[in-house]
Formats: C-alpha cells, sequence, structure tokens
C-alpha cells in the first residue's frame, strides 16, 4: 500500500484535528464534572455545618439564660432541691440536652442530673478532673468543647453565674453552669437523615493527613469536622460520607456520550483514509 506525500500529509493534518476535537471535548466534560462536583460539595458542608450548629443552638441557650438569673445565684448557696428539680431536672427535655451540671466557686459540684435513658442520674460530676475545670473561667465567661465521656463524646457548653442585671457578666462569678448533650446514634442519624449524608463519629479523623475523601466520578465525598476538647485538640471527628447521585449520573452519561463521539471520530477518519487511499490507487492505476 503506497500513499502519496501529498495525500499522507493531509492524513497527517485529519488525524490531527480528530485527536484534538476529541481531547478538548474530554477535558470540558472533565472540567464540567469538576465543576458540578464542587458545587454539590459546597453546598453540602454549608448544609451540614448549619443544620450541625443549629443542633448546638438550645444548649447554647440554656448555659447562658440560666446563668443571669438571681435565683440560680442563690441556689448555688442553698443547694434547694425543689429549685433543682423544678427547674434543672426539667431543662433537660425543654432544651433536648442529656446533662446539666452547677458546680461553687471552690468547684464542687452543688448538682447535676443525667438523662440516661428513661432514667435521671443524680449528682454524677462533669467527666472534667477539678485541675481543669479550674482553668476554663479563668479568661473566660463562656466555653464550648468536646469531651469524651464513658456513654461517648459530649458537646459541652459552659458559662459563669451572675445575678440577673449583669447579663453582660461584668460581675465576679457566683458558681459555674454546664449543659451537654450526648452525640448518640439517634442524634447523629436525625441529622444525617436532615443533611443526607451519612454521619458518624471517628477517632481517627485527619490521621490520614487529608481534611477530605473524594471520588469524582463516583460523586462520593467524605470529609471531617473535628470536634475541639478543652486544649483546642480534636477529641474526635464528625465523619460525613456522602453519595451525589447526580454527579455519578452525568459521569456516567459523559463516558458513554464519550465513547460514541469517539466511534463517530474514527469512523470518519477511516472513511476519509479510505477515500484517499482509493483515489490515490486510481491515480497510480491511471
Amino acid at each position: 500500500m503506497k500513499i502519496s506525500p501529498k495525500s499522507l500529509l493531509y492524513i497527517c493534518i485529519l488525524f490531527t484535528i480528530v485527536a484534538s476535537g476529541l481531547i478538548y471535548v474530554r477535558m470540558n466534560q472533565e472540567k464540567l464534572l469538576n465543576e458540578i462536583f464542587a458545587d454539590r460539595v459546597e453546598q453540602r458542608k454549608v448544609v451540614f455545618n448549619k443544620i450541625f450548629d443549629l443542633s448546638e443552638k438550645q444548649i447554647d441557650t440554656l448555659s447562658q439564660d440560666y446563668t443571669y438569673w438571681d435565683e440560680m445565684v442563690d441556689f448555688v448557696s442553698t443547694k434547694n432541691l425543689s429549685f433543682a428539680e423544678d427547674n434543672l431536672d426539667t431543662s433537660l427535655s425543654t432544651y433536648l440536652v442529656n446533662s446539666v451540671w452547677v458546680y461553687d466557686l471552690k468547684n464542687e459540684l452543688v448538682y447535676s442530673v443525667t438523662n440516661k435513658g428513661e432514667d435521671l442520674v443524680r449528682q454524677e460530676e462533669l467527666p472534667l478532673d477539678i485541675a481543669k475545670r479550674t482553668r476554663l473561667f479563668e479568661n473566660k465567661r463562656l466555653v464550648h468543647f468536646f469531651l469524651n465521656s464513658d456513654q461517648g463524646v459530649l458537646d459541652v457548653f459552659g458559662a459563669t453565674i451572675h445575678s440577673s442585671n449583669d447579663s453582660e457578666r461584668k460581675t465576679e462569678p457566683k458558681g459555674y453552669f454546664f449543659a451537654a448533650k450526648l452525640l448518640d446514634k439517634g442524634l447523629l442519624t436525625e441529622i444525617s437523615k436532615t443533611t443526607g449524608g451519612l454521619v458518624s463519629i471517628d477517632k481517627v479523623g485527619f490521621a490520614s493527613g487529608k481534611s477530605e475523601e473524594k471520588e469524582v466520578r463516583e460523586g462520593k465525598l467524605t470529609f471531617y469536622r473535628p470536634l475541639l476538647g478543652i486544649d483546642a485538640k480534636p477529641v474526635a471527628f464528625l465523619k460525613v460520607e456522602n453519595q451525589f447521585q447526580s454527579v455519578k449520573q452525568f459521569s456516567s452519561t459523559s463516558d458513554r456520550g464519550f465513547l460514541i463521539f469517539f466511534a463517530l471520530a474514527i469512523g470518519f477518519f477511516g472513511s476519509v483514509f479510505l477515500v484517499i487511499y482509493m483515489q490515490d490507487r486510481s491515480v497510480e492505476h491511471a
């Protein structure tokens, strides 16, 4: 088989055009796929963070609203059990928290109540040693941290106790108040349903050195939210696994479209090559 130099040049030019077209189409498909994936990732992270922050709102509200209150100041001194049962025990269901602790200025437990299933357990200490607890309010009036306990990870908000006319907490504290919610299976399942991801507690988290893991073509994303303890170091991580079906479907459709385009391009190139070859043979035999 002999092809003239001129025809060979045409074939090379055509091959370059077809190959460039294929590369261009593929690159644009990949660019669009990555843009769609990045958009879904951003949306999911924003939604997840808002939902989780919202789940903390009631704990924060309880720890603040109950701590500039004359009756709470009196309770630190009187340890009135009726006040505790009427106000602290009921706060668990009202604010959807699992535990409440009240400490005096010596960091001695005044009262605590914890919801364990259907039972209310009282006078259990906050699972944080007194030395660390004492340092919490050295330079702060409000604190927020996560804490490992025998039940699981606790989301804890704390505040200094002041009189009703000191909402800005400018006077010296009269005691300390903590409220916590347990990050249990029920809560994580509820957040999972609301956000569309699968949320779980992960004690490893960033050990791999990555804040997220993704498989763009499969539409999969796993990201982590660190749960910081009193030393601002993670005690655990919220692991959020996501599957974007729309991204996976787009990837699959793009692959099929590219294969069809590739087949057509090869067919076109082959047809042109055959025409040029036949023309050269006709000229040769003329």
